[in-house]
């Protein structure tokens, strides 16, 4: 009888280190909700991973990238912001989706800073931003312009009139804050003080969609469907009221087509200039003097 005598543990142990040395590592994905950027960066840190961090979320939609070498951050993108500032804003993030893939991290250096620096102002920035908006009711609410305020007699910052403007009825606070990329806590600062002043609401304004009409002027191609669709049906007759309902179109999002159709001349008020004047475009010529 033959037997097959035992692997040499030598040779075994070379082999291994043979295979795992060219096998490329499995990608790393997951939710932010599960797991923290915070953690992941520690993770490859420790790890001393070389890669692509990707990250998307879906409210407010954005995208993001980091770059990592030997487990140190070397680039940062997270649209406006680049190098530290992108990791900064980064920390913040508590839902979307990441994916870690292995290979080059590429040959932009534009993040100066050490991972625990990174971090720690990430975190105290997310801190001041939470209390900055304590005084709202969530960050996820849509905020409304009260279109009925007097706007000439307002002494503001030219901070103050750009966050005003952001306010549309679609934007949630907490899209209206990210939109600015720097310098949110003081931009959630001024929008508590626009809430608190009556020049923002949570509660849309309505009724001067039953005093305007709109018709369309010659022709014109249109690729936005809602628009398009909404200017076919502009006969002259038919309130703003009446248009959105037909269509299915929210308040804001069927002032904020309007709005472009006028600017863009496919549209004309028939009736209601002076409502549209106080409620469609509420910010008027104020913005561009301030």
């Amino acid at each position: 009888m033959t037997t097959t005598p035992p692997p040499d543990p030598s040779l075994e142990s070379s082999r291994i280190r043979r295979l795992t040395a060219t096998a490329r590592p499995l990608p790393i994905q997951g939710d932010l909700a599960d797991y923290q950027l915070a953690e992941l960066l520690q993770f490859l840190s420790q790890a001393r991973r070389t890669g692509h961090l990707a990250l998307e979320r879906g409210d407010p939609p954005q995208a993001a990238a980091i770059h990592v070498e030997a487990g140190r951050i070397v680039d940062a993108r997270c649209p406006p912001l680049r190098g530290d500032d992108a990791v900064i804003s980064l920390v913040g993030w508590r839902q979307g989706r990441f994916l870690f893939v292995a290979g080059p991290a590429g040959t932009q250096r534009t993040v100066r800073s050490e991972l625990p620096t990174l971090l720690l102002e990430g975190m105290r920035r997310c801190d001041e931003l939470r209390t900055a908006l304590s005084d709202l009711p969530s960050d996820t609410v849509v905020l409304h312009p009260v279109h009925d305020a007097d706007l000439h007699d307002r002494r503001l910052t030219r901070l103050g009139w750009l966050v005003l403007a952001r306010i549309d009825g679609t934007r949630s606070v907490g899209e209206v804050v990210e939109s600015f990329g720097r310098g949110q806590v003081q931009v959630a600062r001024t929008l508590v003080e626009l809430f608190q002043a009556g020049l923002a609401t949570i509660t849309p304004e309505t009724g001067f969609l039953d005093h305007i009409t709109v018709c369309r002027t010659g022709s014109a191609t249109i690729e936005d469907a809602d628009a398009a669709a909404l200017r076919a049906a502009a006969d002259g007759r038919a309130t703003l009221r009446d248009l959105g309902e037909e269509l299915g179109l929210s308040p804001a999002v069927l002032v904020a087509i309007v709005g472009e159709l006028l600017e863009t001349g496919d549209l004309v008020i028939n009736t209601g200039a002076d409502a549209w004047r106080r409620h469609g475009d509420p910010l008027g010529g104020i913005l561009d003097d301030n």
